[in-house]
């Protein structure tokens, strides 16, 4: 678990900020407490192991002071000139939000208007979609917990249907932390646990265009 655990930290990340945490349960009062969260599902009851897939968009800012340590080795090593204007003025362009949403009003307006010059990112504007921004971060380092998890011989299910504050309340979260899944794994068995693994024919799925 913690081979794969360490597997899914190296899992693509927007700027590098990994803006996401995992909880991999092991107190036993915490895990049945995010099973009956999980509303009893079967996949989490029979789960060998639970981890919870957490957003935390508002870590961004102590992520990046880390990044731009680790990138500059304690300071000793300057920035690039394009390292350095990306994560100390754009970065938090695109990050930065206030109570009053000043922050939102301006990229909106600079969004706007670089955009009738020629192709230009259109978010994030608001609190919406830096909420969207942290589900994907975490959803990719998801995707890669479980990938790893099958390279280790090993089965994995991801859970969306929870009762997030629950789990917030059981892990002890600040409100502004946000539960995207959490990945029930173990050792499957072979006919599945609810039936056969069945998906739709590639040609409703991939479109060549």
């Amino acid at each position: 678990m913690r081979d794969c655990l360490r597997d899914a930290t190296l899992a693509p990340s927007s700027s590098n900020l990994q803006t996401y945490e995992l909880y991999w349960l092991r107190d036993p009062q915490k895990r049945s407490a995010v099973g009956d969260a999980c509303l009893e599902q079967p996949m989490a009851e029979t789960a060998g192991e639970l981890v919870v897939v957490v957003s935390r968009v508002d870590l961004w800012r102590r992520n990046l002071e880390k990044l731009v340590d680790v990138m500059t080795q304690g300071g000793a090593r300057p920035l690039t000139p394009l390292l350095n204007d990306y994560y100390g003025r754009i970065v938090p362009l695109l990050m930065r939000n206030d109570p009053l949403g000043f922050n939102n009003i301006l990229r909106r307006c600079v969004f706007w208007y670089r955009g009738l010059r020629g192709p230009f990112i259109r978010s994030p504007v608001n609190r919406g979609d830096h909420r969207v921004y942290g589900h994907i971060q975490a959803s990719l380092a998801a995707q890669t917990l479980m990938l790893s998890l099958a390279a280790h011989g090993y089965e994995s299910c991801p859970i969306g249907g929870l009762d997030p504050r629950r789990i917030r309340r059981t892990l002890g979260l600040p409100g502004k932390a946000e539960v995207t899944m959490v990945i029930a794994a173990g050792r499957g068995k072979a006919k599945g646990l609810s039936g056969p693994r069945v998906r739709l024919d590639e040609s409703d799925l991939i479109k060549e265009v």
